[in-house]
């Protein structure tokens, strides 16, 4: 599938030729009457299969839902959650491509770049206007050249800093909820879910690129809920949950490269996402 699908990766070089908000009143602290611990132990049955999950257009869903005229039809709020889902999936490709960096794959890491042409950058094009949030071009133009130009790692590592908090600026204009940046959370952990079953077949990395997305968008995720911050004690119980359940996860990945493929699987995966949306769904708005 992965052989078929529209996969617009501009290349780097080519590239550089061409030149919370939380608002939540005291009175919410005991809202949530059941226990997240025990939703979160919850087994998350039922989910879609990988066919549909994967059925939104782009990679894995990283295209958001059906362009710009599916956006229309969708409400406020889903398009929020689609602006800040495709913010943290550009995340999740760049940390995937530095770490790889830092562990010397130089090369792999350049595919994962992503910059002002990109087909999931554009996708942002709607929601940067909406939210009058900030463009982030000039810094993700910048790492991608201290990737191609072989730069330092420091200096990767300072040209990552500099895009990720563009990022968070751009995250805050939309102003999301607590609920709403877990609900950000499971998608894009359902994204992770739908690349590992792109890049792994029978215990096999079959597609290291997919692979590798997986990783970081998980690494993403879990970055958008570290920095969440809770208002209650329930929102705090939800998120280290979350943070739990990712690192959990993530931890099983003891090479990045793709020569020893992680100690998880899609449904693992997809479970993990499912239970996020159930932990998120509990809480008030």
């Amino acid at each position: 599938m992965a052989q078929i699908r529209t996969k617009l990766w501009v290349g780097v070089g080519a590239f550089i030729l061409a030149g919370s908000q939380i608002d939540v009143a005291k009175e919410h602290d005991d809202v949530v009457s059941v226990s997240l611990s025990k939703v979160w132990a919850a087994d998350a049955k039922g989910h879609a299969t990988h066919k549909s999950e994967g059925g939104e257009g782009g990679e894995g869903g990283e295209g958001g839902e059906g362009g710009e005229s599916g956006k229309k039809r969708m409400s406020a709020t889903e398009r929020k959650i689609d602006f800040l889902k495709n913010l943290t999936l550009v995340e999740g490709h760049l940390t995937a491509g530095k770490e790889l960096y830092q562990g010397g794959d130089k090369e792999a890491a350049k595919t994962h770049m992503k910059h002002p042409g990109d087909e999931l950058y554009a996708k942002l094009a709607s929601g940067f206007k909406e939210f009058n949030a900030p463009r982030f071009d000039a810094s993700l133009k910048r790492m991608a050249l201290a990737v191609e130009q072989d730069k330092s790692t420091e200096e990767v590592n300072k040209a990552y800093e500099a895009v990720v908090a563009d990022i968070e600026r751009a995250r805050g204009k939309a102003r999301p909820t607590f609920k709403e940046r877990l609900l950000v959370v499971s998608k894009v952990t359902r994204d992770a879910g739908n690349e590992f079953a792109e890049g792994v077949k029978d215990v096999k990395i079959i597609n290291a690129h997919e692979y590798q997305d997986a990783y970081g968008y998980l690494k993403a995720a879990a970055r958008l809920a570290d920095t969440a911050k809770p208002a209650n004690a329930a929102q705090k119980d939800a998120v280290a949950n979350v943070n739990q359940s990712l690192k959990k996860i993530t931890n099983t990945w003891s090479d990045l490269s793709g020569k020893e493929v992680a100690k998880t699987n899609a449904s693992e995966i997809y479970s993990t996402a499912s239970q996020v949306e159930l932990a998120a769904s509990s809480l008030k708005p």
